[in-house]
């Protein structure tokens, strides 16, 4: 190992993941899918050579740094408002889908591959879980869009997977691998999840007090603390949660607590306490996760083994066809009683398809703590990103503006959704079953001019402000109706607007 042979590491993978993320880029493909094909061929070729990159340990702990930009962007994605708003819904939509998916290829790993049952459960979660990488972007897109409420329900629901799914695999993974007894280790679980909570709270209200206060205390002014512009600001900010992070985690390890866990909570309160929305601290972390990213897909490349790729791979696509089966089940379970139209339906489980972040940074822990079968399970988590990445993103793209509506809520089925099928889309609520029976045949029969504008004017009360212009598309006064209904801002019951 020498020196020169370490920068000769580092500038192979940040220079062909470079290359690798453009080129699957200009293909219209997620970048992800690049970074891993550079990591095998580095593996393959043996490029890394006797570099300290080509280290399980080093590499392991590279993989580790870049799971922490995910739990700690995974906890800043968490806003409690949309929680408020999108009420048990969110979480229903957030949980159940992803555990039904775990729970179907955890029973295959159980049945036909034979797997202790601990083994079977990581296999499931490793595979299982959305990539808020490549998902929120995209719901962010749609509801930019004014594509309706659907989105931003898959956007809010998102980060709740990611928690749920890294929580469970850290459990699992630490009762695999605990020296004592069964009872012991289950024992020490709520001591571990509470414990790790609450480092990772106190840190976060930690940041949330410097970032508060760093303008207003003398000392860190005649320092230059907080006194500079936006950007310095900004770095000050992204310096202090990197060393919160690193410091809750340091201190979880050392007490053997739950440091996911500890990321997750510094990172909601974070996003709990800020008055800004952490919206600057985003940004810094999105650059950071720039390079985070090529590290994580390259070296979780570079660690794939051929020889199980060819010899599982069967077996894998087994696994991942159940899984996705079952996550379509969990969709319609979550979404159970709110008479959401079918076609949203098929796009919150369309939305929720895409795979990487999450298996890059988790497949690869059973297989680094040296637990049985953990490079069948880091081969499924690589299969797992290689096909449901593009497959999720090219469906979801491609089945917006039928399933949800085109842009600016224009088209007839998503007015339908917000207008006329508005009693139908959810269970009666008060403020719903105290309108009169006639008024509501009424509305769905579709209205007299009159009408229109009176219950709009009614509507805009309560939703937002009446804002009558022309339609976008311009084809007749039936597309001026529709698009006169869609500025009435109605929601589902489901989705409360928040007060004020």
């Amino acid at each position: 190992m020498s020196l020169a042979s370490d920068y000769l590491g580092l500038v192979l993978i940040l220079g062909l993941g470079y290359i690798g993320a453009r080129l699957t880029t200009l293909l219209h493909l997620p970048s992800v899918l690049g970074l891993l094909v550079v990591g095998v061929v580095l593996n393959v070729s043996g490029l890394l050579g006797s570099s300290f990159l080509s280290q399980s340990y080093a590499s392991q702990e590279i993989r580790n740094l870049a799971f922490l930009i995910v739990l700690i962007r995974a906890g800043l994605g968490i806003s409690w408002n949309d929680l408020k708003r999108g009420g048990f819904t969110t979480f229903r939509l957030g949980f159940i889908p992803v555990l039904f998916e775990a729970f179907g290829a955890a029973v295959v790993g159980y049945t036909y591959l034979g797997f202790e049952p601990y083994i079977a459960a990581m296999l499931g979660l490793s595979v299982a879980s959305l990539s808020p990488a490549l998902v929120l972007p995209l719901m962010m897109e749609f509801k930019e869009e004014e594509r309706g409420p659907t989105p931003t329900l898959v956007l809010t629901a998102a980060p709740l997977e990611v928690v749920l799914v890294t929580t469970l695999h850290s459990v699992f993974l630490g009762l695999e691998t605990a020296t004592g007894s069964l009872a012991f280790s289950l024992g020490m679980l709520p001591v571990k999840i509470l414990g790790g909570l609450a480092v990772g709270a106190a840190c976060g209200w930690l940041v949330c007090m410097f970032r508060r206060y760093k303008g207003s205390v003398k000392a860190l002014r005649l320092l230059g603390v907080g006194t500079g512009d936006s950007p310095v600001r900004a770095r000050e900010d992204l310096l202090v949660t990197v060393v919160a992070t690193l410091g809750a985690t340091s201190i979880c390890k050392s007490l053997e607590l739950s440091y996911v866990l500890a990321v997750l909570a510094l990172g909601f309160m974070l996003s709990l306490l800020s008055t800004d929305g952490c919206s600057e601290l985003k940004q810094q972390l999105t650059t950071l996760w720039y390079l985070g990213e090529v590290f994580l897909f390259v070296l979780i490349g570079a660690q794939l083994q051929l020889t199980t790729l060819t010899d599982a791979g069967p077996s894998i696509l087994l696994v991942l066809v159940i899984g996705t089966a079952f996550r379509s089940l969990g969709v319609m379970a979550a979404l159970v009683g709110l008479r959401m139209p079918w076609a949203q339906q098929v796009f919150c489980y369309f939305a929720m398809l895409p795979k990487a972040t999450v298996q890059a940074a988790i497949g690869g822990n059973m297989a680094a703590e040296n637990v049985a079968h953990g490079n069948y399970v880091l081969t499924a988590a690589v299969l797992a990103v290689a096909v449901f990445a593009p497959l999720g993103v090219v469906v979801t793209k491609a089945s917006v503006a039928r399933l949800v509506g085109l842009p600016g809520d224009g088209s007839e089925t998503a007015v339908t959704v917000m207008n006329s099928e508005l009693d139908d889309f959810a269970p009666k609520s008060p403020q719903y079953d105290c309108q009169d029976q006639t008024q509501r045949k009424q509305e769905r029969a579709g209205p007299s001019q009159g009408q229109d504008q009176t219950n709009g004017q009614h509507q805009g009360q309560d939703h937002g402000q009446l804002q009558r212009k022309p339609s976008s598309h311009g084809q007749g006064q039936g597309q001026a109706e529709l698009q006169w209904s869609r500025e009435l801002q109605i929601v589902p019951p489901w989705w409360t607007p928040s007060e004020g």
